[in-house]
């Protein structure tokens, strides 16, 4: 199945760098749920994703929306 239609705007997508974030907290043992595996962790960051639309015809920018999503840290397990 095909849907015609007119083209009206051109979108493209831009991702900033990942802003640092909270430090990994640390954690001893497993926390009751199994075996301890010991993890060095990871911080958490914020990144910023832009959706910008041009019109098709006169290249002009129409809108630009912006979202941030923030990532929390991944413990730091201590065994």
């Amino acid at each position: 199945m095909r849907i015609w239609g007119t083209r009206h705007y051109r979108v493209e997508g831009q991702t900033s760098a990942q802003t640092p974030g909270a430090a990994p907290p640390v954690q001893f043992g497993s926390g009751g749920s199994g075996p301890c595996q010991p993890s060095i962790g990871s911080p958490g960051f914020s990144v910023t994703d832009t959706r910008v639309l041009y019109d098709v015809a006169s290249g002009a920018e129409v809108r630009r929306t912006s979202h941030t999503a923030t990532y929390g840290p991944r413990p730091t397990i201590l065994c």
